[in-house]
């Protein structure tokens, strides 16, 4: 986490994240972000970290880092840091995190114009 957080250290945690082939590293790197997903999405280092994930493990490794975003999409997209993640969990996840994703911005939502009136 600390290295996820700070700008010298994301390179490292990049390259383990994009590297790593060996299936313990691959689930204790995911648990890692499982149990930090909250803090790393919003730091402006951190997202990459995400981001990295997101981009360079298979589906089924990266569904449930995405699925601890649902209902969270709304908010995390408006904001600076997180919205670059959940647009590459909408590159990455396909027609079903699309889907969500419009259901819950339509709930929590009204968008008129270029203004945003929250329910």
């Amino acid at each position: 986490m600390s290295l996820a957080c700070h700008c010298n250290g994301l390179c490292v945690t990049k390259k383990v994240i994009s590297c790593s082939k060996n299936i313990q590293y691959l689930q204790t790197l995911q648990q890692i972000l499982l149990n930090n997903i909250n803090t790393l999405i919003l730091n402006s280092y951190g997202n990459y970290s995400i981001q990295v994930a997101l981009d360079c493990w298979s589906y089924e490794r990266t569904a449930p880092l995405i699925s601890l975003l649902y209902n969270q999409f709304f908010t995390l997209s408006t904001q600076k840091f997180s919205s670059n993640v959940v647009e590459k969990c909408l590159e990455r996840g396909g027609e079903p995190v699309m889907t969500k994703f419009l259901d819950e911005i339509c709930h929590k939502s009204k968008i008129i114009g270029k203004t945003i009136f929250y329910n």
